[in-house]
């Protein structure tokens, strides 16, 4: 039979805890002590006024299913901390109100792992409730004590009793009996000890990055089938992704063989290395890349072709040499006045243009141009 420990804890006292009717005092590891003695780790934490602070909002219906978002920017000016430092528990919304609990964030993780590591598990985390008809005080150690009504709650200890005086006395209104100081000198009057169960139900403090984990053996029982047909799923993608790598590394073998291929057709008597990139420096040898003048073969091609008179000429021969950038070109003219006339049209265009030789063939002349980019 699980046996029930609730802790209630303050700022201005040791830790109070209560297992059956049984009520004692001290600290986590008298507590972990206690509870070893039952058989029993877990345990239901009750946070007393001290430790947080309660805000009540109100929302539209709109608002209702992010009011984990808003209302942190809600409270913002009420607050004394940066929202980023603090944690915000919400209670159940009624009447399109919720009453928050706000908690320093590293406050409330320290004191998490300090349980944790005596050995105890949380199994609830609450703010206190308080909700008695009557006005009542729970003593939570020798010097400590905690007042609750309706609406509001106290915790103090005897050295702040001066201090808190009038507000004691108005939550109690006119009963002198009840107040502390009067209360901790009658033996007959002792403070209530036995009434830590009367302050459960408050707001659940384990919320967003402080739930609870979720219950493994549960869930796998829940999530069992969607896992197993997930798991399935993911092995059908890698034998996919596998069968799809294989295909395109054979794709791949045979670009690279056409790519070899097409340059040894087209470099006949050039070694073959690495024929992607031999190509690509081809092709920048061909457009003048390594050319400080800035001549290219293409450009000068380019140029000639531009020219109507070119349109009637017969090439035999195409020579470049890439270092000097010039273009020799054997011709097939009608005659050397058509020959000379493209000269000159190419001059204009700003490409030199040398008539190195030129000769009669039958009634025709053979002539050879060498093109080269001014400048």
């Amino acid at each position: 039979m699980t046996t029930q420990c609730t802790v209630v804890i303050s700022q201005y006292a040791t830790l109070c805890w209560q297992v059956g009717e049984q009520t004692m005092t001290g600290n986590w590891s008298d507590v972990a002590l206690a509870l070893a003695q039952q058989g029993e780790r877990k345990v239901d934490i009750v946070l007393m006024p001290d430790w947080y602070s309660l805000h009540r909002v109100t929302f539209i219906d709109a608002e209702k299913k992010m009011l984990s978002k808003t209302v942190p920017f809600t409270l913002e000016d009420e607050l004394a901390d940066d929202i980023d430092e603090c944690h915000f528990a919400l209670g159940a919304p009624v009447d399109n109100a919720v009453d928050v609990a706000v908690v320093q964030r590293t406050k409330l993780q320290a004191l998490i792992d300090n349980i944790k590591a005596v050995g105890l598990d949380i199994n609830s985390m609450a703010t206190c409730s308080g909700g008695a008809d009557e006005p009542f005080w729970l003593q939570l150690d020798e010097t400590s004590a905690a007042l609750f009504s309706g609406t509001e709650h106290l915790v103090l200890d005897q050295r702040q009793i001066p201090t808190l005086r009038e507000r004691a006395q108005r939550i109690l209104g006119l009963r002198q009996d009840l107040v502390p100081w009067a209360v901790w000198q009658l033996e007959s009057d002792r403070l209530d000890t036995i009434a830590i169960d009367t302050l459960r139900g408050g707001i659940d403090l384990l919320q967003g990055e402080f739930r609870k984990g979720v219950a493994w053996q549960a869930a796998w029982k829940a999530w069992r089938a969607p896992a197993i047909a997930a798991s399935v799923l993911i092995l059908a993608m890698i034998a996919q992704a596998w069968w799809q790598v294989g295909l395109l590394e054979s794709r791949n073998l045979a670009y690279r063989q056409t790519i070899e291929k097409t340059y040894r057709e087209a470099f006949p008597k050039s070694r073959v290395v690495n024929p992607r990139r031999q190509m690509a420096a081809k092709l920048e040898e061909l457009e003048g890349g390594v050319v400080s003048s800035g001549s290219n073969m293409l450009s000068l091609l380019s140029a000639l072709s531009a020219e109507e008179q070119a349109a009637s000429l017969q090439i035999s021969g195409i020579n470049y040499e890439a270092r000097a950038g010039e273009l020799r070109i054997d011709v097939l003219a009608d005659n050397f006045q058509q020959v000379e006339k493209i000269r000159k049209a190419l001059l204009a265009r700003g490409v030199k243009a040398e008539l190195q030789n030129s000769s009669a063939a039958g009634n025709k002349v053979r002539a050879k141009l060498a093109l080269k980019e001014v400048g």
